[in-house]
């Protein structure tokens, strides 16, 4: 049988653990309690948003990281034969 129902404990864990602060918490929970389905609708919607936010940023980081490992790569290869210039390894 597939539960389809989330108590406020499993919801609050859930979302302490996706990393909400407890001040968004209490007011999504607010929202939940009082039946302010749109306003608690908006206020996951943002968390999601600066959640993906969160991703590119890192994702941009992990390119900037892969092309300076594949810079230093270079510059070692050609250390290596004696012909680099710059960073020596």
């Amino acid at each position: 049988m597939i539960r389809t129902s989330i108590d406020e404990q499993e919801l609050f864990r859930s979302l302490n653990d996706l990393g909400m602060d407890s001040e968004t918490i209490r007011q999504f929970m607010q929202s939940i309690r009082l039946n302010q389905w749109e306003n608690g609708k908006r206020i996951l919607s943002s968390y999601r948003s600066k959640l993906l936010t969160n991703v590119h940023e890192t994702q941009d980081k992990l390119y900037n990281m892969d092309f300076l490992i594949r810079k230093l790569k270079t510059n070692k290869a050609l250390y290596d034969k004696g012909d680099a210039e710059g960073v020596n390894l």
